[in-house]
């Protein structure tokens, strides 16, 4: 439901109404929502590691593309770029070491929850804005759900570590051989 928001007009800028679409370093946020989803309705283990290395790497992306730009900014469009390449070099490291951990179901679901918490500040930040439009409202509304769904997802997941770690170790078996 995230996604959908990236396509509604969210705040009214110098009077005309602007989706986030229209603004690239937001896709993180929205496309994040993609990947929670399918954490959230993935069976598999291995399937909620690969999409949340996905929701690392939009983050990953979304700062090192801000750190670029607000360095470019300051100190011109060349250092900006050369920054920039030596950031995607950085960026497929990390995604490639990110890729290669094994992560925990705990790891992932505190990511998710970390995700929808950042959703949450951001869908606040416009919907709450005065020129904030009914798009920021309808965000606001479905980064809340998602807060609700991995907080959900990370309390089964620590309850399930309790359980792990309080069963009692089996003791070994005798046999008597003659």
């Amino acid at each position: 439901m995230l996604f959908a928001c990236l396509f509604l007009p969210t705040l009214r800028v110098c009077g005309d109404p602007m989706a986030p679409i229209q603004f690239p370093p937001t896709y993180g946020l929205y496309l994040g929502g993609i990947a929670v989803a399918v954490i959230g309705f993935a069976t598999l283990h291995r399937t909620r590691e690969s999409w949340f290395v996905v929701l690392m790497t939009l983050y990953i992306t979304s700062i090192l593309t801000y750190i670029a730009l607000w360095i470019g900014a300051d100190a011109g469009a060349g250092v900006g770029l050369v920054l920039g390449a030596g950031f995607l070099a950085l960026l497929v490291y990390l995604v490639r070491k990110a890729w290669a951990a094994s992560w925990s179901e705990r790891a992932i679901a505190g990511g998710c929850v970390a995700h929808a918490v950042v959703a949450l500040g951001w869908s606040a930040l416009l919907a709450f804005d005065p020129e904030g439009m009914w798009g920021a409202t309808v965000s606001l509304g479905a980064a809340s759900l998602m807060v609700f769904a991995a907080g959900g997802y990370l309390g089964r997941e620590q309850t399930e570590a309790r359980k792990r770690f309080e069963e009692p170790i089996p003791m070994p078996e005798a046999r008597i051989v003659s």
